[in-house]
């Protein structure tokens, strides 16, 4: 008599082989991946790690589900789906942020993240209505993705973003200048990737389903997911500096508001025949210069204010910036809109160079990372058809702001950055003003056989103004304010250090004497303490004219011989070039002299509004009369024209700077 011994089974044990099944084969094959995990550990990153994740190969290896039934099947891919969008958002963040930043983001960045990746895996499943093979597709494509992030970051120092696909015949070009190394982090995410692929082949085959209906269904999800995302991501600004995107809003949100900015519709009544007849209007062929051509220095300063403009003094016994006060032998002096305030430097640099302005591209966007991919007519490409060397210099990292790619796209021959200073004058952890003017003078001195052109940008006076710690001369009392002010008050020291600065520059360009032109202007005011400037304006900043004096920064344009002087009153940066240009009586580009003629209607504008001539305030953009519209319409479509239809750009305001 035959005993049953599935009857004799502990009930137990019986429920637990229904479930599972001992996958000989299969161990085998999980033993080989936890010897590779463990070795690959070893090398990369700790013995102790893959020795963990060997053992989840080897477990997983052993046990494989059986197949009971398509509720069962559909539960177990369920979970494994939750594992899936908790793997990706965390690694995604934290594979730059060097942690797992995730659920530190504000709720409703987590859950446009998650939808997103929700969304990707909708779409695959429609292709393959496979819950398994979406599952390792989808993964796969994700890790390749969040890899190729990675190597950016590290590389270049900001994330993958939508216009980095745009780039990719450049991207190949320079990748063998790169050392691509398997770091320990690399080592990791993929280890997981091949643990989570492994887990998915012990799951049982996945469910039959209706093959029509079920992609119907994804599409359908993947549209409302779509939906979802884009309405309420319409307030949320991208963040483009090092791994702010991650941080702030989370990888595939972040990339996701990339792809976003990057469709920049026409301007109204932007057309072919429209730039045509600004070019019969404004253009010529390149003017030859007459006469000696000055040398051309401008140096962008970094957090430069002059809290003059608010009519209130921060000190009793004068400003802290005496010289740069008594500036008025040829000198022509003001204050400049820009677009941006506390932070952003970019996006002045940008409207200085280029002569366009923040006004006309997505708030919160980085016209150097995002639109910037290839040679564009800025000011050191117009300079150059006239015969200046152009350099650019900058005491920081090379890859801020890309500006290591972006320099020689826009015509600096030659540009150097923190590596290249020896750091024996410095300010807090950052090279001073002045010993970054000593590196402009010895370029000055050194260049002997044509004009120079150099552009810098200072790092002295750059926020965290909290520092407590060696080569710091002591916090400027604010001797006539009410309110304790400790960040202002380490601003304040700078800005005087600043003005000392200054007064060498001035001063050593005065014994030379071969003609020098020089412009220095703020990038920004700085970020310091809010009640700090609602004291200056005496209460909040609530009216646009309000508003408009924390985008103010000074502007000095000096030169070393006779020249014209005065109070230039108020202009904004993308302005600025085409006034020093008339000063240094250097030939105008149609583009300038376009602005020429905008300015009698329209003579300063940042990215909150415009003066208005007409109307005697600033107003703001929707406000415009039917001149001002028209001006600013035909100013839109040429920065259109120049930035994004470079199929149709405009040979006379661009192209014959390009040759």
């Amino acid at each position: 008599m035959k005993t049953n011994t599935t009857a004799k089974m502990p009930a137990k044990r019986r429920m637990f082989e229904d479930i599972l099944i001992f996958d000989k084969r299969k161990m085998l094959f999980g033993a080989i991946l936890a010897l590779v995990s463990v070795l690959v550990h070893a090398i990369f990153y700790s013995w102790e790690n893959g020795l963990m994740y060997g053992l989840f190969f080897l477990l997983f290896g052993a046990l494989r589900f059986k197949e009971k039934n398509t509720w069962f099947s559909w539960a177990l891919y369920g979970m494994l789906f939750v594992v899936f969008v908790s793997f990706f958002c965390s690694l995604a963040t934290g594979m730059t942020t060097g942690g797992r930043e995730f659920l530190k983001l504000a709720p409703k960045q987590q859950w446009m993240n998650i939808f997103i990746i929700m969304t990707m895996f909708s779409l695959v499943f429609a292709c393959l209505a496979n819950a398994r093979r979406t599952l390792i597709t989808t993964a796969v494509l994700l890790t390749i993705f969040m890899t190729a992030n990675y190597f950016i970051y590290t590389f270049r120092g900001k994330e993958l973003c939508a216009l980095d696909f745009l780039s990719l015949a450049t991207a190949a070009n320079v990748a063998s200048q790169y050392k691509f190394v398997i770091t320990d982090t690399v080592a990791e995410v993929w280890t997981m990737l091949a643990l989570y692929i492994f887990l998915a082949f012990s799951l049982p085959k996945s469910p039959a389903c209706p093959r029509l209906r079920s992609r119907f269904l994804a599409l359908t999800l993947a549209v409302v997911m779509s939906c979802c995302v884009i309405v309420n991501a319409a307030r949320v600004t991208i963040m483009t500096w090092g791994d702010q995107g991650s941080a702030y809003n989370g990888y595939f949100l972040n990339f996701y508001l990339g792809v976003r900015d990057s469709f920049i519709a026409p301007p109204d009544g932007y057309s072919k025949e429209m730039i045509a007849e600004l070019e019969k209007e404004y253009g010529t062929e390149a003017a030859t210069p007459t006469g000696e051509l000055p040398n051309v220095i401008v140096i962008m300063n970094e957090s430069l204010a002059d809290f003059g403009i608010f009519g209130k003094d921060i000190l009793k016994d004068g400003s802290p910036t005496p010289f740069m006060s008594s500036l008025s032998q040829n000198t022509i002096f003001g204050h400049a809109l820009t677009s941006v305030f506390g932070g952003n430097t970019a996006n002045a640099e940008f409207e200085f160079l280029s002569g366009g302005t923040m006004a006309f591209l997505p708030n919160g966007s980085v016209a150097y990372q995002q639109y910037v991919g290839g040679p564009m007519a800025m000011l050191a490409k117009v300079l150059k058809t006239y015969g200046y060397e152009a350099l650019a210099t900058h005491p920081y990292h090379a890859n801020g702001w890309g500006r290591d790619r972006i320099y020689p796209m826009i015509g600096f021959t030659e540009s150097t950055f923190l590596d290249s200073y020896p750091m024996k004058d410095v300010l807090r952890s950052y090279v001073s003003d002045r010993e970054m003017y000593q590196r402009v003078l010895d370029k000055l001195d050194a260049c002997e056989e044509q004009p120079l052109f150099m552009f810098g940008i200072t790092m002295q006076n750059h926020g965290g103004y909290d520092y407590a710690g060696n080569f710091w001369p002591g916090n400027t009392e604010l001797t006539a304010m009410e309110g304790d002010y400790p960040l202002a008050e380490q601003y304040a020291t700078l800005l005087s250090e600043s003005d000392k600065a200054f007064e060498f520059l001035l001063t050593e360009l005065s014994k030379r004497p071969e003609k020098t032109i020089l412009l220095m202007f703020g990038d920004h005011m700085p970020s310091i303490e809010n009640a700090f400037y609602n004291e200056l304006n005496g209460g909040e900043f609530k009216s646009l004219e309000d508003k408009m004096k924390k985008y103010a920064v000074p502007f000095y344009i000096w030169t070393n011989y006779d020249s014209e002087e005065g109070d230039a009153s108020i202009t904004s940066l993308n302005f600025l070039s085409m006034h020093l240009f008339e000063l240094a009586g250097i030939p105008q580009t149609p583009l300038m002299r376009f602005m020429a003629d905008m300015r009698k209607v329209i003579p300063a504008m940042n990215a909150l509004g415009y003066y208005s001539i007409e109307q005697d305030k600033f107003v703001e953009f929707d406000e415009a009369t039917e001149t001002e519209k028209m001006w600013l319409d035909r100013y839109a479509a040429l920065q259109y024209n120049h930035l994004f239809d470079k199929a149709n750009r405009s040979e006379v305001f661009f192209g014959q700077y390009l040759k």
